[in-house]
């Protein structure tokens, strides 16, 4: 039997060993499951759900450490646990990733001091998914990217989805023809995009890269992987 951990629902979620981390509902740019289509539904045994309710840092950081302590998902990796690689260079404990309906470089201060305190206990890799849409407020690029990188943050995987400024306003910055679940109707599944840009989406892929963190830009079936990919490449992006 798999245990489950104290956090409010929908704080975290699992995806097999892969402990996921929901920081907010609120999107900017197309969410990650917008972006799959009108009958994307993230599996039942994951645990997903939206949030009632944003949790503060301390909860976040209390229900990371409680899975690593009790939930049989980090349990069953037994000596791997808490390691991020095995003798022969294979992946072990798959670590921490931020991610959920919404986007988590909104709260991107939260980001980073959830992931100090985590990485005080387990030098787990930590990862963070994204359309690189930082809010209006924040300060440049690489300044939270450094900030990001400097607390911890191993990997980032950005969504782009396109190849230009176009397409991307288009798929991006626009609300789909549909509802997609969880979310209330078409309109909250982009969220406020005001000052959101393909050129800003870019910088910011462009400043990870350069500050040191791992980073993998996607694209949706639909858009032209191959021109996202190389574009990714081209900003300093490994794939």
């Amino acid at each position: 039997m798999v245990a489950t951990t104290c956090a409010a629902r929908g704080v975290v979620y699992w995806l097999g060993s892969q402990l996921y981390v929901q920081l907010t509902n609120r999107a900017r740019g197309l969410s990650l499951v917008a972006s799959r289509g009108p009958a994307f539904i993230m599996p039942e045994t994951s645990g997903f759900a939206p949030l009632e309710a944003e949790p503060t840092v301390d909860t976040v950081v209390a229900a990371v450490l409680d899975a690593y302590a009790n939930d049989e998902r980090k349990k069953a990796l037994g000596q791997d646990v808490g390691r991020t690689r095995r003798a022969d260079g294979g992946a072990t404990d798959p670590g921490v990733a931020f991610a959920g309906l919404g986007d988590p470089l909104l709260r991107w201060p939260d980001v980073a001091e959830i992931t100090r305190r985590v990485r005080e206990h387990h030098e787990v890799p930590i990862s963070l998914y994204t359309n690189g849409l930082l809010p209006p407020d924040a300060p440049a690029a690489a300044e939270v990217a450094s900030t990001l990188h400097e607390a911890g943050i191993t990997a980032a995987t950005v969504a782009l989805n396109a190849a230009d400024p176009d397409s991307y306003a288009r798929r991006m910055l626009s609300p789909p023809p549909y509802t997609p679940a969880y979310h209330e109707d078409a309109a909250s599944s982009i969220g406020d995009v005001s000052g959101a840009s393909f050129g800003s989406a870019c910088e910011f892929i462009a400043a990870m890269s350069e500050a040191g963190v791992e980073t993998t830009v996607t694209a949706v079936a639909t858009a032209d992987t191959a021109a996202v990919r190389d574009l990714g490449t081209a900003l300093g992006a490994v794939a």
